[in-house]
């Protein structure tokens, strides 16, 4: 019985796609209905073998219905629906309970209430004369009605377990109930769309006709509920919708008895949405550095990333970075701040494990200090983040100080953070700070120097940013702490205590001596190797005079807060080197390493989420390993042999990213942190899988950028020595998948890219140089195939549904890896809108060009299925 109900859910994907081939079916329905009007009376026993017109059920194998109810022939449509007593419909305001009055009325035996069908906005699919010529409107829109009430309840927010929620939030299954179902007779049906009726009506008065014909259409009584909410509660969360300022609370199952352990990222970095939201919506204080470059800003971000409930980034600079978080897409999924503290969180992770706070870094920042706090919870944190930000001190001030207009941004952190905005004022002797300065202009560090007008323009540098440091002092007021290097380094407890009370959390005794192991037993003094004259000292004394914080340090009220926080269950929320050697242990045991290749970029983007969406793959897109290989040959990661779990991380951090924030993103830095661009159509979502999350072991991680390979691989002339880097840094088998498209529609691709929109393209030149480029990709992608011979397996991804199975079923046994039938089930969703699409059909061709590339086509065995004429 399982089976044959998952078998008929398969094609229940979304609302939408539903309700079109409901349509399709039914006119096609509706038109035989025609031909013969007596058919009415005609039982039409099963669509399984529809010779057999008898009676006698003894003969007929079991019929394969949709579940619900919903029927399967027209004798059981119409017996059905002409038994409907009432049409409802619901009016109101959006954010009014609607979609709770809706779930309780459809879980009722005899009551079908599907949501959110908006029967006012598609009234003009029931004004087509052929259906109305057939008599069929009535049961066509019950019908789809039904079919969305019991899509509904099979995968949508009504579903026992839901795999689409409306709102990302909320389900309303009813336990027990007949949600999507009903039992014997429907006596009701209608639509619960009553904030979207209301405003359609409000904005489009003229649509008021459309109540009187559904009523003269259903030929039932047509009533109304009018769901109403306190009008204060309604407004208001229209304004904190508008805004993105609402909570956020996810509804996720609780029992975990059959799934493996997931498999995070080290660092406690959130893998699931309602991880990320749960995660992020408990910080309490957002943090900011301000100060002076060469002020030991970046020692005391270190101190305080190694606080169990504080993660701060080195080096993001949001100022500079905030455009990314102004994109209208972000702002209106309500991600910016959660895609902001993930970089945040990245960063900071990506720091204590590669970078200048590992405990083996293979990058510095300045090439000399490491700023590791042994055994602390640097990257990482302990149940809870109370505090987050990024240590960016004197280029937060300086950015501030040559572009003024910023400072709207910090207004704008504010309000999308939506908690206190704090600031830590990091300051060194000025003397010292703009020695500094100089000698590094110079290149000077060991030696004396003298330069006087260098040190007159780091003088005024210097109080210009003072200037800046002072108008944030006056604005935010005691949100502003100062902290002077020195007593850092002379009084670390008392220092570290007084940042402690102004972020509002504990330090213990542990914490305190933790940091108290990597302070400097004195700060640098660097002014006596810089020459300073008497009218540049005291021009600078002069200046110092007029801040407060410049002349003397304020006294400090010093309390200590005992620690009493304790886990709170985010994933693997451990200190960060027991999850490195859990991560690294199941990195050594991965089996082998998948890189795709190809000419199209849209087969590699299905290809590539059809993989990762398998709990044992990680296969992010457009990474591109041959790109940012460089990266990986860093003398210090080498000697570290770090090389492949860093590669690793890489992947599994980007594949876990995508799956969170749905779209794809750029290619990586040293330490990379995503833009968010565009809207995420190009994210391929496989409902319900375990794409970016793994469950149990990763048996296969790879790079899904197949076009861009094999472009790279067409670059270097058909040097294939980086792939054997890869191969011996890995340790394991490099495996291609060779991703097989028509060639006539990937050069159609590249002629159509800059194209209007449904208009043929004629363009013999830019054919031309099309099909120049795709023979070369073709000439390369056979090389290859030739080289790793049996470790290439080539694949086509666009065929009917069968053949997508066989080729799943290929793609498992080539790679090793067991594929259940859900997961066969589940992928055939990515290819529904895709199958069809013919770019070619998009291009007036040239008979000569034509014959030229079926001819070059025939040097290939692997294209031997494909000609113009084609339907693949």
């Amino acid at each position: 019985m399982r089976l044959r109900l998952a078998s008929c859910f398969n094609y229940q994907l979304t609302s939408v796609l539903f309700a079109g081939i409901t349509i399709i079916f039914m006119a096609a329905k509706y038109y035989f209905l025609s031909q013969d009007q007596n058919s009415r009376s005609e039982e039409i026993v099963t669509i399984v073998q529809p010779r057999l017109k008898s009676n006698d059920k003894r003969y007929l194998p079991e019929a394969i219905c949709i579940p619900g109810g919903l029927p399967s022939t027209r004798g059981e449509l119409f017996k059905l629906y002409d038994g409907v007593e009432t049409f409802l419909m619901f009016i109101g305001y959006p954010r009014s309970s609607h979609s709770l009055v809706g779930a309780l009325l459809d879980a009722h035996p005899q009551i079908i209430i599907p949501h959110e069908y908006h029967i006012v906005d598609k009234w003009d699919i029931y004004r087509d004369d052929a259906l109305k010529t057939s008599g069929m409107q009535k049961y066509l829109l019950f019908y789809n009605l039904q079919s969305m009430s019991t899509w509904q309840a099979t995968f949508g927010a009504r579903a026992k377990e839901p795999t689409f929620l409306d709102d990302g939030i909320n389900s309303y299954n009813v336990p027990g109930g007949w949600q999507g179902s009903f039992d014997g007779k429907i006596k009701v049906i209608g639509d619960k769309k009553g904030g979207g009726t209301t405003m359609e009506l409000t904005e489009k008065p003229e649509k008021f006709v459309i109540l009187r014909e559904i009523n003269e259409t259903v030929g039932i009584p047509l009533k109304f509920l009018h769901v109403i909410r306190n009008p204060f509660d309604v407004i208001s969360t229209w304004v904190l919708r508008l805004h993105n300022a609402r909570l956020r609370v996810v509804n996720e199952s609780n029992d975990k008895t059959y799934l493996p352990e997931a498999m995070c990222i080290p660092g406690g970095l959130p893998s699931t949405r309602g991880e990320l939201f749960k995660l992020y919506d408990g910080v309490e204080t957002f943090l900011m550095f301000i100060g002076y470059p060469r002020s030991s800003h970046s020692l005391v971000g270190a101190l305080l990333d190694a606080h169990p409930q504080i993660i701060i980034s080195n080096e993001y600079h949001i100022v500079n970075k905030w455009d990314i978080y102004r994109d209208d897409a972000l702002k209106s999924f309500g991600m910016q701040k959660y895609l902001l503290f993930y970089n945040l969180q990245s960063v900071s992770t990506w720091q204590a494990t590669f970078g200048a706070r590992a405990k083996e870094p293979a990058f510095l920042d300045d090439g000399i200090n490491s700023y590791n706090v042994p055994g602390a919870w640097q990257g990482s944190f302990d149940g809870k983040i109370k505090v987050i930000g990024d240590k960016r001190g004197g280029g937060t001030t300086l950015e501030l100080t040559e572009k003024p207009e910023k400072f709207v941004i910090l207004r704008e952190i504010n309000e999308t953070v939506g908690i206190p905005l704090k600031f830590l004022h990091v300051i060194r002797n000025p003397f010292d700070v703009i020695s500094t300065w100089v000698l590094r202009l110079h290149n000077a560090r060991l030696r004396v120097i003298n330069k006087p007008k260098s040190l007159d323009g780091a003088v005024k540098s210097f109080f210009e940013m003072v200037e800046t440091n002072e108008r944030i002092i006056q604005q935010y007021g005691d949100a502003v702490l100062n902290i002077m290097s020195q007593e850092l380094m002379s009084k670390p407890r008392d220092t570290m205590l007084q940042i402690c009370v102004f972020l509002a959390v504990s330090c213990d005794d542990a914490y305190l001596a933790q940091t108290e192991k990597i302070l400097f037993a004195k700060p640098s003094v660097t002014r006596k190797v810089v020459v300073w004259s008497e009218n540049q000292k005291e021009r600078v004394q002069n200046e110092m005079l007029k801040y407060s914080y410049l002349r003397t340090v304020p006294a400090l009220f010093l309390v200590n807060i005992n620690s009493a926080q304790g886990k709170d269950g985010y994933c693997n929320s451990e200190k960060l080197p027991e999850g490195l050697t859990k991560i690294y242990n199941m990195y050594d045991e991965v089996k082998t390493f998948l890189i795709l290749i190809g000419s199209s970029r849209n087969a590699d983007k299905l290809t590539g989420a059809m993989l990762d969406a398998h709990p044992e793959i990680l296969l992010p897109q457009k990474y591109d390993i041959i790109g940012n290989w460089k990266m990986f040959q860093e003398p210090r990661l080498q000697e570290l042999a770090k090389q492949k779990y860093m590669l690793f991380y890489h992947l599994h951090h980007l594949s876990s990213y995508q799956s969170l924030f749905r779209h794809t993103a750029p290619t990586p830095r040293k330490f990379w942190l995503w833009t968010f661009k565009g809207s995420g159509v190009n994210y391929n979502i496989v409902p319900g899988a375990s794409q970016g999350t793994i469950r149990g072991k990763i048996k296969v991680i790879g790079d899904s950028s197949g076009l861009v390979t094999s472009t790279k691989l067409l670059t270097n002339k058909g040097n294939f020595s980086v792939l054997r880097e890869v191969e011996a840094v890995v340790k394991i088998p490099l495996k291609f998948i060779h991703v097989i498209t028509n060639p006539f529609d990937d050069i159609a691709s590249i002629v159509t890219k800059q194209s209007q929109q449904g208009k043929k393209v004629n363009d013999s030149n830019a054919v031309n140089q099309a099909m120049s480029h795709i023979f070369a990709l073709l000439d390369i992608n056979d090389k290859l195939r030739q080289i790793y011979g049996e470790r290439v397996l080539d694949v086509f991804i666009y065929d009917s549904v069968p053949k997508q199975r066989e080729t799943l079923r290929k793609i498992c046994t080539f790679l090793e890896i067991y594929c259940e039938d859900s997961f066969s089930s589940g992928i055939e969703t990515l290819f529904a809108d895709d199958i069809t699409s013919r770019p070619r059909d998009q291009v007036e061709w040239r008979e000569e060009d034509k014959n030229l590339i079926e001819n070059y086509m025939e040097k290939f065995d692997f294209l031997q299925p494909f000609s113009f004429d084609s339907s693949y």
